[in-house]
C-alpha cells in the first residue's frame, strides 16, 4: 500500500490527512499560506495558487477593495478603468441615487469619470 505523503511537510500521512486537489496534508500541516494558522477541516477556506488561505486573509489581502471607501468587496462589484467599487459607493451625479447590483447596464460614464444612469 502506497503511503501518502504530506503536502505540507514531506512526511508520509498513517491516518487523518486532508485532500485539496488530490494533494494530502496532515490535519496540523493543512495552514493558511498566507498566516500560517491551522485551517480546521470544518471551517470555509480560499484557494489562492493552488495553495489553501483562510477566509480572513483571503477578505484582507487578496479580496478587490473598493477604490471610494477601500473596503473588501464581496459579491458583485463595479468595474470602470482598473478601478473597483460597491455599487452602492458609486451613486449617479444627476440624480444621487445609489447604483444597484444587476443594473450595469443602465450605468454610463461621461468624461471619463461622472456615472450617471442612462435614463437622466
Amino acid at each position: 500500500m502506497a503511503t501518502k505523503v504530506c503536502e505540507g511537510c514531506d512526511y508520509g500521512i498513517l491516518n487523518h490527512w486532508v485532500v485539496l486537489e488530490e494533494k494530502f496534508y496532515h490535519d496540523e500541516c493543512f495552514t493558511c499560506s498566507s498566516c500560517g494558522r491551522i485551517i480546521d477541516i470544518k471551517e470555509s477556506f480560499n484557494k489562492v495558487n493552488e495553495k489553501p488561505v483562510c477566509t480572513g486573509c483571503n477578505t484582507n489581502k487578496f479580496t478587490a477593495r473598493c477604490d471610494d471607501c477601500t473596503l473588501p468587496i464581496s459579491g458583485q462589484r463595479l468595474i470602470y478603468q482598473d478601478k473597483n467599487y460597491h455599487f452602492a459607493c458609486k451613486s449617479c451625479n444627476k440624480c444621487s441615487a445609489p447604483f444597484e447590483e444587476g443594473e450595469v447596464e443602465r450605468i454610463k460614464v461621461l468624461e471619463g469619470r461622472i456615472f450617471v444612469h442612462d435614463n437622466c
